[in-house]
């Protein structure tokens, strides 16, 4: 029900751009709070599957944001936005840079790179329900920071222009692909001194995805060339995504070992993100 509720919030606000142009030779600086939850199907495993143990609070959402964003323009029809984002661990890895060209007072397109800090979490449980007889040694974290990069392209229709209330609607079209990670685990059989050790190395592998966005600005007061106001910005990205890796299997010795490439199937992948805060235009 909440997932749905979300996916019709998405619908509803279209897509969009972080921010509206500024008007030749303004700046605009903004921050914002809000929300990330995501979604994604699940495989039965033969092999271990790094998707299906993605972040999830069963119920809750995943993720608090905290958003510092830049926008300028650079030129007659070119201009910047950028923004830093923060996860509820308030380190500042995750970023949005966007670089458009006007094509009229209507239309724009522009090109850009974003990053998504993912949490993979639990998947040692895989490991302890295929192995029972045998007890992990090494003290694995049973959770990693997977670092989402995307490049793509976006097309982007704004209005209200001038008006006390104006927005944009876009839709980001691009390449993603998961940051390379590896984990390890140790094994031991019980009552025996029999070892072996399990290794895996993911691989980048660049997968398609959209991502309509929305952007609203609402003007409260104005001191002659400066504003300031309420904005509201949401997105729904979706792909179909996967986390291939190299396995290696060491048993008793390192010598010898196993090696295999494992492309797990694709997953179904959606992310929702909402925020509202302040701007300042001078």
């Amino acid at each position: 029900m909440r997932r749905g509720a979300m996916l019709l919030m998405a619908a509803v606000l279209g897509a969009s751009m972080c921010a509206q142009a500024p008007e030749k030779g303004k700046q605009v600086f903004s921050f914002s709070l809000g929300v990330a939850d995501v979604a994604y199907t699940e495989h039965s495993e033969e092999e271990l599957d790094f998707m299906n143990y993605l972040h999830s609070e069963n119920g809750y959402i995943e993720y608090i944001l905290v958003k510092w964003g830049y926008a300028a323009t650079l030129g007659e029809r070119f201009w910047v936005d950028a923004r830093l984002v923060m996860m509820d661990d308030l380190i500042p890895d995750n970023f949005d840079f966007r670089l458009f060209y006007r094509l009229s007072d209507t239309w724009s397109i522009g090109a850009g790179t974003l990053v998504r800090k993912q949490y993979v979490s639990y998947y040692d449980e895989y490991h302890k329900t295929r192995f029972p007889g045998w007890a992990l040694m090494d003290q694995n974290l049973q959770q990693h920071r997977s670092y989402d990069w995307h490049f793509f392209a976006v097309p982007q229709m704004s209005f209200g222009e001038g008006l006390r209330f104006e927005g944009v609607l876009g839709c980001d079209l691009g390449l993603a692909h998961f940051s390379r990670e590896e984990v390890s685990f140790l094994h031991k059989r019980i009552n025996s001194n029999e070892k072996m050790r399990y290794q895996y190395a993911t691989k980048r592998s660049l997968q398609p995805f959209v991502q309509p966005r929305f952007a609203g600005r609402l003007r409260l007061f104005s001191w002659g060339k400066m504003d300031l106001g309420l904005q509201i910005n949401a997105a729904y990205a979706w792909g179909q995504r996967s986390m291939p890796y190299r396995l290696a299997v060491q048993h008793w010795t390192v010598d010898g070992a196993l090696v295999k490439e494992v492309r797990p199937p694709k997953h179904g992948m959606g992310r929702f993100e909402l925020d509202f805060g302040v701007f300042w235009v001078w």
